[in-house]
């Protein structure tokens, strides 16, 4: 009985010691085929991309104060004007006049001036009379007013034509700086247009900016000199505008849609490189991580990559890989149909912190070389192998008309010699080759299983800085499926 035990125990060992040789050799060639083993997810947070950054890229935060224009509060040196009028012992506050608070009582009474006179007003009389006549943080610029009643609402309008207002910065802007300036219109004139003009410190206008025109509800331009303001028109008495924002960056030109699981999609605008977004998490620059998708799309045109910072509505280079009429190209150094692609193919751009390197790696069936198969011996006439059962083999090196890492299938063997005759899996016809070439220039593999396979290494190296997830897409339609990013 023992002795029956034992033998049922070495026979078992015996399988599983030849099952773990067969997966290390497994695990080893894919290895040396550039795939992933083991695959990388067991140290990883793997989640869908949150994306951000989807309808404009706002690089400096807002520059401006007070953007939907609250009233000033009431207190010393607030310019006010008239609403209902009073009598203050022989003097008359009337409507529509602009006075200046220059006293300050402790019981809320303060003291209006103007060129023509001073008068008192109570603390009831000023929160039911009189309104600031500026927006907060802002003056006007001309001797047009604002319409009073629309500057009650948040609304800058003016009280009979164009109206002027303005505002100094705190920290001045440098020359060169790209903005963005964005107004929501509320008038019914929406085809007329409103202009900003940057200000130098005297607040005096400068260059070609001097009226920056728009009608569309943002402009960007770029300053050519150091600004210290900005000016808003309305170019006409009837134009209306209820906030205002200025921002370094920049505004969609088109529409994106995101879904669950991260995908995303163009939805609207020209067919230009012009809408897109951002991940919200990251990979730590000095930590491993990668960015997973699959493209939805054979032929419409989009770009992604790892980026530091989302500057534009752009990838910036050079860890961008180009998707666009069915192959992949690479930027500096440019490289055009890198790689070919279908729709429903998966990818990942992989960071290796240890070597700073970026990989672009794509989903496929992995092969092994499988020395120990035994080809059909041809005698007699040659032998024709079954076009469903032709064996597959890889070329290893680029001798004999083939190309290294390219599959190709067994056709024929010839009886002379027992040569092997080539076809690509298109069937298209690679020649003769001897049985004394095998396994220095081609060898029989086998399929080890799918795994992603690195076809690009970046020849820029990583900078140590954090890396987001990047996007962009040229035509409508083009779209990303299930973006995900694994990060430490």
């Amino acid at each position: 009985m023992a002795s029956i035990l034992s033998d049922i125990g070495t026979s078992i060992g015996s399988e599983l010691k030849s099952l773990d040789l067969r997966l290390s050799s497994a695990e080893t060639s894919i290895t040396n085929l550039g795939g992933q083993v083991p695959p990388p997810t067991g140290s990883f947070t793997i989640e869908p991309v949150t994306w951000t950054n989807l309808t404009e890229i706002n690089l400096s935060g807002e520059k401006l104060l007070n953007t939907d224009f609250n009233l000033a509060t009431l207190g010393l040196g607030v310019e006010v004007v008239v609403l209902i009028s009073w009598i203050n012992g022989s003097k008359t506050a009337s409507v529509g006049e602009i006075y200046e608070i220059d006293l300050v009582q402790s019981n809320g009474g303060m003291r209006l001036t103007n060129s023509s006179q001073s008068i008192f007003a109570s603390a009831t009389q000023l929160q039911n009379n009189v309104q600031a006549n500026t927006p907060e943080n802002w003056s006007i610029n001309g001797s047009t007013q604002l319409d009073s009643d629309k500057l009650a609402q948040g609304i800058i309008k003016g009280d009979g034509g164009e109206v002027r207002i303005q505002q100094m910065f705190s920290n001045p802007i440098v020359s060169g700086t790209k903005l963005v300036a964005k107004v929501t219109r509320v008038d019914t004139n929406e085809s007329g247009e409103v202009r900003v003009v940057p200000l130098r410190d005297n607040g005096s206008p400068y260059g070609s900016n001097k009226n920056i025109s728009f009608a569309d509800g943002y402009v960007e331009f770029e300053t050519t000199e150091t600004t210290y303001g900005l000016r808003l028109s309305t170019a006409h008495g009837t134009r209306e505008v209820s906030s205002i924002s200025l921002f370094q960056g920049e505004v969609s030109g088109g529409s994106v849609q995101t879904f669950t699981g991260g995908s995303i999609e163009k939805i609207s605008g020209a067919g230009e490189y012009n809408a897109g977004a951002s991940s919200v998490q990251k990979i730590d620059g000095q930590k491993d991580g990668y960015a997973q998708f699959q493209i939805n799309h054979a032929t419409h045109s989009l770009k992604i990559g790892l980026v530091n910072q989302d500057h534009n509505f752009e990838v910036d280079p050079p860890w961008r890989m180009n998707f666009g009429g069915g192959h992949i190209d690479f930027s500096d150094p440019w490289i055009g149909d890198h790689t070919a692609y279908n729709a429903g193919d998966w990818f990942r751009i992989r960071h290796y912190s240890q070597s700073n390197e970026i990989q672009f790696q794509k989903r496929q069936t992995v092969y092994g070389h499988d020395s120990s198969f035994v080809i059909e011996t041809a005698s007699g006439s040659n032998y024709n192998y079954p076009t469903a059962s032709r064996p597959d083999v890889i070329a290893i090196d680029n001798s004999g008309n083939l190309t290294a890492g390219q599959l190709y299938q067994i056709a024929s063997v010839r009886a002379t010699d027992q040569a092997v005759y080539l076809r690509d899996l298109d069937n298209n016809a690679y020649g003769w080759h001897g049985v004394g070439t095998r396994g220095s220039r081609w060898e029989v593999v086998e399929e080890l299983g799918e795994d992603y396979v690195t076809f690009y290494t970046h020849p820029t190296l990583s900078n140590g800085g954090d890396l987001y997830i990047d996007t962009v897409f040229h035509a409508v339609g083009a779209r990303l499926n299930d973006v995900q990013i694994a990060y430490k």
